[in-house]
């Protein structure tokens, strides 16, 4: 049996990361049982563990070769990387702990009769879940219940329906267990969970929005009905037909609704999948939220110094929003030091967005895409000495609960404090920033926009397209296609 258990636990990792629990799982089994019949561990542990490394390992080499973290979309603080921002792991666990509950004290209606706010539902047998607790009065009973206690610990970490699989299959065991001297009511509840969870009978009882199969169609099962004519109900499908119909094979489209993507083979970016995702929908909301904008101008003045390096330091802790650079100069005598490529330009956290912060572009900024926290800086070594008074940072109107000194290194190789406080300044943006950000998109190989009238801005880019500097070159229903001319 050391061969099927070695396999299954590392396949059940490569199913999805919650089920990593079946291979301590396993093992810590295999253990109990050997240890308690005085047989040798080693070579059972070893053979389970290598075949669930089996499994396991080509899933950690392809995050880590891709993205370079292997425990990818998690972990970014451990194993930072250009892919996915810390701020969107942060959100992901926060939202995926509690979705759109109140209380905890919702879910056993919501995971089985209601099924909107944790998208789906088991059915209302499940109500009856409590009475599995009858079965600890078996010897099997309490194995089952102890299995399904274990592989259901990671549920709190994503309360969504469907992360109660691997716990459901002991649930329903233990329930059987329980009632097995009753075997009519067995069979009446079998019959009873069929019955309610028929898709015509769920859409009495669960709510309109509960993630459900809406009717079973025979006709679609074994194609007599033809794909298209199926799937043409689906929004999402819709999106990618006018995709596969408008827009050529090797083109990259940004969005912020995911179209049915299995159904399209063009380049399909969501805006919030991907740090490269997120920056084009930044650029793309600057001009349309003021807050956004490098509106707030901080300048350090001092007298004229020599200094190899300078960096702007955070000194503020601040627990929610970012950090953002939208343009970083360099003055001397009251006139800007030109770019020079001898200059070394680095950040922490987030160094692969530091040229965003000496572009000259008022729609990209760095951000730290994280929490400000004491010690994060933007920094510009100018490979020799050079003479400066001034440093100018414009940044955003929503970095307000930000503060920064200013520090510099000379020839003794010491960072030390130049400014401590900047004379903070308010510069309205007086020109539309439209096109500039649909030019920063096109320099990225984006031509192509998808739109919804659910999505953010959706009117502004109806309403001023020419100001974009796009058109309209398709619709279905509430969507169109856009192209940057």
């Amino acid at each position: 049996m050391l061969l099927p258990i070695g396999i299954l636990a590392g396949f059940s990792y490569a199913v999805k990361y919650t089920a990593f629990i079946a291979v301590p799982y396993a093992i810590g089994f295999i253990v109990w049982k050997l240890w308690r019949a005085r047989k040798p561990l080693l070579r059972p542990v070893l053979i389970v563990s290598m075949l669930a490394l089996a499994f396991i390992l080509p899933w950690m080499a392809k995050s880590w070769i891709e993205v370079a973290n292997p425990f990818s979309p998690f972990a970014n603080r451990v194993f930072p990387n250009p892919y996915v921002h810390i701020s969107f792991e942060d959100t992901y666990r926060k939202f995926m702990r509690i979705y759109a509950l109140t209380s905890y004290w919702q879910l056993p209606w919501q995971v089985t009769v209601r099924g909107d706010l944790t998208t789906g539902l088991v059915g209302p047998l499940f109500l009856l879940t409590p009475l599995a607790l009858i079965a600890l009065r078996f010897r099997e009973g309490r194995q089952v219940l102890l299995a399904g206690l274990i592989f259901g610990l990671p549920y709190f970490t994503n309360v969504g329906t469907r992360f109660l699989i691997p716990a459901i299959p002991f649930i329903s065991l233990s329930l059987a267990l329980a009632l097995s001297g009753f075997e009519w009511l067995l069979l009446i509840l079998v019959i009873a969970h069929a019955i309610s969870c028929w898709p015509n009978v769920v859409q009495l009882y669960c709510s309109p929005a509960g993630w459900r199969l809406i009717k079973v169609s025979p006709q679609a099962a074994f194609r007599i009905q033809p794909q298209e004519a199926y799937l043409k109900h689906d929004p999402a499908y819709v999106l990618a037909e006018m995709l596969e119909e408008f827009m050529p094979a090797d083109a990259k489209v940004f969005v912020f609704t995911q179209p049915a993507a299995a159904y399209t083979s063009r380049q399909v970016l969501v805006g919030y999948e991907g740090a490269f995702n997120e920056l084009l929908q930044d650029i793309l909301w600057i001009p349309m939220f003021r807050d956004f904008q490098p509106t707030r101008i901080l300048t350090f003045q001092f007298p004229q110094r020599e200094v190899r390096k300078v960096r702007v330091v955070q000194t503020a802790s601040v627990s929610e929003g970012q950090w953002s650079v939208s343009e970083l100069r360099i003055l001397a005598n009251g006139q800007e030091l030109p770019r020079d490529r001898e200059w070394r330009l680095t950040a922490h956290p987030n160094p692969w967005d530091v040229q965003l912060a000496f572009d000259n572009s008022p729609v990209t900024r760095w951000r730290t895409w994280q929490p400000p926290a004491p010690g994060m800086y933007l920094e510009i070594d100018f490979a020799r000495n050079q003479k400066l008074d001034s440093v100018i940072v414009e940044s955003s109107g929503d970095a307000t609960a930000t503060k920064i000194k200013l520090e510099g290194l000379g020839d003794d190789g010491k960072w030390t404090t130049i400014a401590g406080a900047p004379n903070e300044s308010v510069r309205p943006s007086r020109v539309s920033l439209r096109q500039a950000a649909t030019a920063e998109l096109k320099s990225r190989g984006i031509r192509y926009l998808l739109i919804t009238d659910d999505n953010i801005g959706a009117n502004d880019f109806h309403l001023y397209s020419k100001l974009w500097g796009m058109k309209s070159i398709a619709q279905r229903g509430t969507a169109q296609l856009y192209y940057i001319e």
